[in-house]
């Protein structure tokens, strides 16, 4: 473990059966320091890792703090017990970790060129070739000691979701050991896994998903040299591979690591398994399954035994995703709701987690039609997202785009025009045009277009998303309805009626495919085709149409405030009326 994590353990340990504060943690592992509850929490996660099979043992108190079950017995008769032990590297401290140790008292900002320099010392230090053979074990044990050393002070203190600020030049530190570190600790491949891991762990959070693939990708590579098959670290690299594909838009490859990560902990390593499903789960809904990923996160909700409560809580947040897709709005919002709270009992109310929550919330929320309450929930994510990631952060852009289409239900076109104009190219040159965060936003501004009349741009846009996602949409039907859907309405408005029947026909068979005729989608294709036959003089059949998407509608499980809703009642209401 590292010294923070072997600090929590001893107060743990010497407290046996009784609970330890957050505060009384924090002061063992962070003397001095000021941190966020969210490196406690991670903190702890390392101390279960290191419990193994016992982690079970150390027990959650929700909103006060940690309890270790049962009795501590010393083996050590002499052992000095202290309620706040110092600090602790492994033995055998060589020069470079004490430099480093010593350097980490002083300011950060002073210490970036001493950091690089000290590993490029301790790579000539290792490589000397007149060292004695014989320290070759002590030499790997070094290299693993200052392994575990950067990945527990350097890595780690680059959490962008950690409530202190850190210098832009310390990332510029954590870049530049992210390019040398497989040539600098070249002899010691099983230490480069666990410092791969830990720099994907660091890229993630900056949001460069992209990046943290490619390490996570390494980390295995070198695994699959130089340890046995049947070593866990497996399963964890493939756990994080399906986390990370998803969150970059690959998820052709990522369906595949997600299986091969739930199959590895089937097959040898339990204690992941909860996590590799849910994961796997977030991955479905990802793609589309939402049936898929409604039924595997209901088992992890109805039976949460041994799932961490961060899991747990994503197990509702994707809970509630998936049903409000599948047009289950109580069910959606209860696990919605659900979300929130966990989410601010783990983290409290400032952090990105919880301004997640209140994003895909007030995303429900506009879906319900509710947009008042819906501005609310967004605001707060974005006030939350600004303070902790900062306004040009890739996360921080989902409550503008949410906002977004407040401002058009509003009929605000130029105001969500210039909100969405300036989310594309972001997300294009972040995440890429085939990510589906870039292909939403494309398609909602053609939509918009079209509705203002800029008929020339709406179809720009329109072919440039269809163009883009068509690799991405093959073969995911579910995926498909939505797209084929906006891109019907973007046509009807743009009065290409002949473009749109042809489009309305792919959107219909997507959605017979993947959600049924009883679906609200398809309810909305209905109702795009009674205005299609409107314009077309065909009134009989414009009247039948209307009347299955009311119908529909009626006895579907959306709010009375569903848009459409009203919608359809006033066509029905018109063609009566002529």
């Amino acid at each position: 473990m590292d010294r923070t994590a072997a600090a929590l353990l001893t107060v743990l340990l010497e407290n046996c059966g009784e609970l330890v504060s957050k505060d009384d943690l924090i002061e063992a592992g962070w003397s001095g320091r000021i941190v966020h509850e969210n490196s406690l929490a991670k903190a702890i996660g390392r101390v279960r890792d290191a419990l193994g099979k016992e982690k079970h043992l150390l027990e959650t108190v929700f909103g006060l703090g940690y309890k270790l079950v049962g009795e501590a017995k010393w083996e050590q008769a002499h052992h000095p017990a202290a309620k706040r032990p110092a600090a602790k590297i492994p033995s055998r401290e060589s020069f470079p970790l004490k430099r480093l140790r010593n350097v980490f008292k002083s300011r950060r900002a002073a210490m970036f060129g001493i950091i690089v320099g000290m590993l490029g010392c301790f790579t000539l230090y290792l490589a000397w070739e007149n060292w004695p053979a014989k320290a070759s074990a002590d030499r790997n044990a070094e290299a693993d000691a200052l392994v575990a050393y950067i990945s527990g002070e350097l890595i780690s203190s680059s959490d962008p979701y950690a409530a202190e600020k850190f210098d832009p030049d310390f990332r510029a530190v954590v870049d530049k050991l992210s390019m040398s570190i497989d040539t600098r600790f070249a002899d010691f491949p099983s230490s480069l896994v666990p410092l791969h891991l830990k720099m994907a762990e660091a890229v993630s959070g900056w949001g460069e998903y992209g990046r943290a693939v490619k390490h996570l990708d390494a980390a295995r590579e070198y695994a699959e040299i130089h340890l046995p098959p049947s070593d866990p670290i497996f399963v964890r690299i493939d756990t994080d591979l399906c986390q990370q594909l998803r969150l970059a838009g690959r998820t052709k490859r990522g369906s595949r690591i997600c299986q091969r990560a739930v199959t590895g902990a089937e097959a040898r390593d339990s204690e992941r398994m909860s996590k590799a499903r849910v994961y796997r789960a977030k991955m479905a809904f990802e793609t589309g399954d939402y049936i898929a990923a409604r039924d595997e996160l209901r088992k992890a909700v109805d039976r949460p035994d041994g799932l961490a409560p961060h899991l747990l809580a994503d197990a509702h947040w994707f809970l509630g995703l998936s049903e409000r897709k599948l047009a289950h709005f109580p069910a959606a919002e209860a696990a919605f709701r659900t979300h929130i709270e966990m989410r601010v009992e783990q983290f409290g109310d400032d952090h990105p987690l919880t301004a997640w929550a209140y994003a895909d919330y007030g995303d429900f929320l506009i879906d319900a039609g509710r947009t008042d309450e819906a501005v609310v929930e967004l605001q707060k994510a974005q006030k939350i997202f600004d303070a902790r990631l900062g306004a040009d952060h890739i996360e921080s852009l989902s409550p503008q785009y949410s906002l977004a289409l407040v401002h058009v239900a509003q009929r605000n076109f130029g105001q969500a025009r210039a909100m969405l104009n300036n989310i594309v190219p972001i997300y294009q040159q972040q995440l890429g045009a085939d990510h589906f965060w870039t292909l939403y936003t494309k398609t909602e501004l053609a939509a918009l277009e079209a509705k203002i009349g800029q008929t020339d741009n709406a179809a720009k846009l329109m072919i440039e998303a269809q163009r883009d996602g068509e690799a991405a949409l093959y073969g995911r039907p579910a995926k498909q309805s939505w797209f084929y859907l906006r891109w019907t309405e973007t046509l009807v408005e743009a009065k290409h009626d002949e473009a749109a029947q042809t489009q309305l026909k792919l959107a219909q068979s997507a959605l017979r495919d993947s959600f049924g005729t009883d679906h609200p989608w398809y309810a909305r294709s209905l109702c795009l085709e009674a205005r299609l036959a409107l314009r077309k003089q065909k009134r009989p059949l414009a009247a039948k149409k209307a009347d299955s998407c009311l119908k529909i509608l009626q006895h579907s499980e959306i709010s009375q405030s569903y848009p459409l809703l009203a919608d359809a009642k006033r066509l029905v209401k018109d063609m009566a009326a002529n």
